[in-house]
């Protein structure tokens, strides 16, 4: 196996948000103005539909290809995907970082707050000072398999560990 494809979770769960807010909305719009004209279902029904094939075609994630070193952060939709390949072999290790706070991602129906304690999964250089984001999540066990699929890879699992810079 020399590549993989992740995609990051939290943009999943705001897909399903999303869309059960525009269910909702249209459901409301039919009960409404449905009492008006019968006109107005067969109207918000269709554009209900292509709102949701456009917010379930939504992904986002990075794609690791070992064989070429190269890595790939995408976003995609039903037009496509976007993102530009760079270079991977300087990033040797991978870490998990756990996190406290807030988190916070943008949606259609307005912003998802995540709270609480997270983790964090990055493949750094030797000297942990730079780092590539892979995925986060509340999920141990998603996080585990993240990190299993990335030392299948050749990824050293390591504690995060930076140098130190040393100030004259």
């Amino acid at each position: 196996m020399n590549k993989i494809e992740l995609k990051y979770p939290e943009v999943e769960k705001l897909n399903n948000l999303s869309a059960l807010g525009v269910v909702i909305f249209v459901a409301i719009i039919c009960l409404i103005l449905g009492r008006i004209s019968v006109a107005v279902p067969m109207i918000a029904i269709p554009i209900g539909l292509v709102i949701l094939v456009l917010i379930f075609s939504k992904a986002e994630g990075i794609v690791l290809d070992i064989q070429n070193q190269k890595y790939q952060k995408f976003k995609q939709n039903i037009f496509g995907r976007k993102g530009d390949w760079k270079n991977l072999q300087s990033f040797t290790d991978v870490v998990v970082l756990n996190k406290k706070g807030n988190k916070i991602q943008q949606s259609l129906t307005g912003d998802n707050h995540m709270s609480g304690t997270f983790k964090e999964v990055y493949l750094m250089e030797p000297n942990h000072r730079r780092r590539l984001f892979i995925c986060s999540s509340e999920d141990s066990k998603f996080i585990a398999q993240q990190v299993r699929e990335l030392m299948d890879l050749g990824f050293n699992y390591l504690k995060y560990n930076p140098e130190r810079i040393s100030r004259r």
